[in-house]
């Protein structure tokens, strides 16, 4: 038996020459058109391998290049689909325009393509093991991963925990309302052998359907067909053809879609009158995530079974969402959640959840809903868990008593057994609900007049709040951290001591406002910020210190991660945080606590400390390790390489002077070869006929880009700075006079921007503009496909003691995570470069004393970096 997945990796780098040359044609590789085209080509060569009628085919097309007329291939692809709508149920067809290959760069490009899968033979070897479909999916992924936005991909790790889960019988009915490029039914039906089931895929975009079409023809089962029609919305609605018709459905819904750009609201007016969806509340929505699940629950059958993908906020959503979903969840329709929300490797706003409906549960699962989060790669476990319906630490197994009592909140989060010890300690009265001790202070609405410092207030935003709990007060020395507003509303001005939390992001970040220890004697609140003033509301009263101390207790921070909502930024209501239980003991034994946690709190940040400096001198050695490994490897192998460039060189003028630069080895073999019976009956590939100025040329662009690997190397881990090689620089007149720099080279046809303070701190000159160009390098090779109405901007701000940059641009999403980006020699899928740009970036970060993140975004990219600024 072959190890499949082997096998088509190593497939998959056979084909690496034609994902290169296609990276470099804006056409082929952006346009779904240009994509379809390429992807009809390998189809054709792929079906040669099977049937006369194909092979014949694709003689033809090899025959359109030898002839120079490419621009026939429109004529025989009507002819490849005719063939394969004769053995393959499809009930469309867009004919794909020639107009845009005529170009002289694609013309080459597709002439390529074709030479290259003419002449590979090991396809009748891929058809013998039966594995041509799973190799035009490979090929297929590859192309569609230069711009997979645009093409709605499922993520591989979402696609085989579904494949692994999924239990299609004989004789079952499969649907995918939203079929697109066809991956995930795909990976869910490719092992299944079964000729007598019913697949049916729809979707409204006719090219999708094309591409969709290939790859289940490849699968040579004849049980599947393909229709072009809107599954939401039509004349004849899908809904209403396949009423309860389907034992399966496997779909990943598109995302948020807004009914105002899609439909119009009127023409749904009789369609949502029916019992069905008056049941799920299916009215006057935002988007349309619970209407199309709603759909889907209408097309199953009695013991149907439903996987969809689903952006993660459908589990907790308010407004008319709740309602949907808490008509789902009180019919008992779901089964299985898996929640890819501390997925790391998805950092980008909006992360997939995987829901399973079942509208026949087994006994064992009635009036329950399994919870599983999806945190690391081990994705047979997930399964696993799935499957033996089993809780872990990564799973529960809730009742729907449970989560009502829960606000019909979904997360997995939301259930940590914390809040059933907290609830425990409610009941036995040691525990009380923050928002009987507390009272509480909102922030105001800004307006747009800031007042002067003698007349404003100090206007307290999350940055101003204090991380670590060994800085416990609002500190006031730099006046240029805050901005200062009048407040007219007496009622949200804090004049007493309080504790200010942060309800946005990672952390609470508790900070204590004590006007009798500051000379600023009141403040008021940015949005996202709450002021807490104890109040003896009955019995004991709380100690202010205690509470503080009580917010950094894991038993709080556990509720209160549970209780935080969102994707890119997590954030926690009032009314939840206000909800948190806490520990109220007898007044002594509060002032006993605290003394208890003093210490060991400052003790705890000072070993964090150590911690980071420890950290710090670990990646200086770590650093000052790899300089010496690498440059002896340059040393030692470079000398190398410069005297083989000599010498083919050397080798290159000799030939030139004996006019052998035109000579084909074997030139007579090949010429035998590629007339023969075999070739000529498409049963073996042709072989090319390379001269020796090709075969030279070839060698000394390789020879070229091993040298330009060496200097980046070299360049990366030679970064060894010295206190006088800085000086102190104003950082956003440098980065203006970049832009003026390159403006002189060439012109900036997008906006750039620079903006913010006047921030001095020092810097190496070189390497930080080094940097700066490796950012625009990236977004303008990578993340720009079309200059019109992008943009790139950089935003200082300047802090007391560092100084803040944002980098955002507006291009292609930045999928990599900061562990790969900054990994010598990672690059991202669609690059052309060393992999180096990262590493050098993190190297003049860490040696400018200096952090930065890359934050998740739905498109484009965005850099954080911070700068110590000490005077």
């Amino acid at each position: 038996m072959i190890d499949k997945e082997f096998y088509l990796n190593y497939f998959k780098r056979d084909f690496s020459y034609i994902f290169e040359i296609i990276r470099g044609d804006p056409y082929l590789r952006y346009n779904p058109e240009g994509v379809n085209f390429i992807l009809k080509l390998i189809f054709l060569r792929f079906k040669s391998t099977v049937g006369r009628d194909y092979s014949i085919l694709w003689q033809k097309v090899v025959h359109s290049y030898e002839s120079d007329r490419i621009e026939q291939i429109e004529y025989l692809f009507d002819e490849i689909m005719s063939f394969a709508k004769n053995s393959y149920k499809r009930e469309s067809y867009r004919r794909l325009g020639i107009e845009k290959i005529t170009t002289s760069q694609t013309r080459y490009t597709i002439e390529e393509v074709i030479r290259f899968l003419d002449s590979y033979d090991v396809l009748k070897e891929v058809y013998e093991k039966d594995l041509l479909a799973e190799a035009f999916y490979v090929i297929m992924l590859k192309l569609l991963s230069f711009r997979k936005e645009d093409y709605y991909l499922t993520d591989e790790t979402v696609s085989r925990i579904i494949s692994g889960i999924v239990q299609i019988e004989e004789n079952d009915k499969v649907f995918d309302p939203f079929i697109g490029t066809g991956g995930l039914l795909f990976n869910s039906i490719a092992d299944i052998k079964y000729y007598n089931m019913d697949i049916i895929g729809q979707d409204i975009n006719p090219t999708f359907l094309d591409i969709c079409s290939m790859l289940f023809n490849l699968t040579g089962m004849s049980n599947i067909r393909l229709i072009l029609g809107d599954s939401i919305f039509s004349e004849e609605n899908t809904v209403e053809r396949y009423r309860r018709r389907f034992n399966k459905v496997i779909t990943h819904i598109p995302y948020n879609l807004k009914l105002a750009y899609s439909y119009s609201s009127g023409a749904y007016d009789k369609y949502l009158m029916g019992k069905s969806y008056r049941e799920y509340n299916i009215r006057d929505f935002k988007n349309m995530n619970f209407l199309i699940v709603a759909n889907i629950i209408q097309l199953l059958s009695e013991d149907g079974k439903a996987y969809i993908v689903v952006p993660n906020s459908v589990l907790f959503s308010g407004g008319k969402d709740k309602e949907s979903r808490k008509s789902i969840i009180h019919n008992d329709l779901i089964e299985a959640v898996i929640e890819f929300s501390d997925y790391k490797p998805f950092n980008g706003a909006i992360k997939p959840t995987v829901i399973v409906l079942n509208k026949k549960k087994e006994p064992y699962k009635k009036d329950k809903i399994h919870l599983v989060n999806v945190q690391d790669n081990n994705i047979e476990r997930v399964i696993k868990t799935y499957k033996n319906y089993v809780e872990t630490d990564n799973s529960r197994i809730v009742s729907i008593e449970t989560i009502v009592s829960r606000d019909y909140n979904l997360n997995f989060s939301h259930y940590d057994p914390v809040y059933a010890e907290a609830k425990l300690m409610l009941g036995q009265g040691t525990g009380v609900l923050l928002k009987d001790i507390v009272s509480v202070i909102k922030p105001i609405k800004r307006g747009r007049d800031r007042a002067t410092l003698s007349e404003g207030k100090p206007y307290i935003k999350q940055s101003n709040l204090k991380r670590d709990s060994d800085e416990v007060y609002l500190d006031f020395k730099n006046n240029d951290d805050f901005d200062y507003l009048e407040c007219r509303d007496f009622n949200k001005i804090i004049d007493q001591k309080a504790i200010i939390v942060s309800l946005q992001g990672k952390d609470l970040k508790p900070t204590i406002f004590d006007p009798d220890k500051s000379e600023i004697k009141s403040i008021v609140l940015s949005n996202g910020c709450l002021a807490l003033i104890p109040v003896s509301k009955s019995g004991e009263p709380i100690n202010i210190d205690y509470l503080y101390y009580q917010l950094y207790n894991p038993r709080i921070i556990r509720q209160i991660d549970g209780y935080k909502r969102g994707t890119s930024v997590k954030r926690i209501t009032y009314n939840d945080f206000l909800n948190v239980i806490i520990s109220k003991p007898e007044y002594e034994k509060q002032l006993q606590y605290i003394r208890d946690q003093e210490e060991p709190l400052k003790e705890l940040e000072k070993y964090k400390k150590m911690y980071e400096e420890l950290s710090y001198d670990l990646e200086v050695k770590k650093v000052k390790a790899e300089n010496r490994i690498v440059n002896m490897l340059i040393h030692n192998v470079g000398k190398h390489i410069s005297v083989i460039g000599h010498d083919v060189q050397r080798i290159a003028k000799v030939l030139q002077q004996h006019n052998l630069t035109s000579f084909i080895y074997d030139k007579d073999e090949i010429e035998r070869h590629n007339s023969s019976v075999q070739v000529r009956n498409g049963l073996l590939g042709k072989r090319d006929l390379v001269s020796v100025q090709e075969i030279y040329e070839r060698t000394k662009e390789r020879l070229d880009l091993i040298e330009k690997t060496f200097t980046d190397t070299q360049k990366t881990v030679n970064l060894n700075l010295e206190s006088d090689d800085f000086v102190k620089v104003n950082v956003k007149e440098l980065i203006l006079s970049i832009k003026r720099d390159r403006a002189l080279y060439q012109p900036i046809n997008y906006d750039f921007i620079v903006e913010g303070d006047d921030a001095y701190f020092n810097i190496n000159i070189q390497s930080f503009k080094e940097m700066i160009h490796i950012l625009i390098n990236n977004a303008e090779e990578h993340a720009f496909t079309d200059m019109k109405n992008c943009f790139l901007k950089f935003s200082i701000k300047k802090l007391k003691d560092r100084v803040i940059i944002q980098y955002l641009n507006n291009g292609n999403k930045f999928s990599m995570t900061k562990e790969d980006f900054i990994l010598a020699g990672r690059m991202s899928k669609d690059s052309n470069g060393s992999g180096l740009g990262g590493a050098y970036l993190n190297r003049v970060v860490i040696s400018h004393n200096g952090s930065f993140e890359i934050v998740g975004v739905n498109s484009g990219a965005k850099f954080l970096f911070t700068f110590i600024n000490k005077e």
